[in-house]
């Protein structure tokens, strides 16, 4: 990521995708940082988290009918 433009490396730090990639590296491979790790995969989970609380909002009002 760090040959990324700054812009690019913003967007990249703010997709999900990039803490699971990050943490199935270190998990995998032993690369990163275990801080940065648990960081990551914290905020995976409020993700997570979030994602299901709309996804059961969404379905109980009805808003896709």
């Amino acid at each position: 990521m760090e040959a990324l433009p700054r812009g690019l490396q913003i967007v990249a730090w703010l997709n999900p995708l990039t803490w699971h990639t990050d943490a199935l590296r270190y998990f995998t491979i032993g690369v990163g940082s275990p801080e940065i790790v648990l960081l990551e995969a914290a905020a995976f989970g409020v993700f997570l988290l979030a994602s299901l609380a709309l996804a059961v909002w969404t379905f109980t009002k009805g808003v896709l009918a």
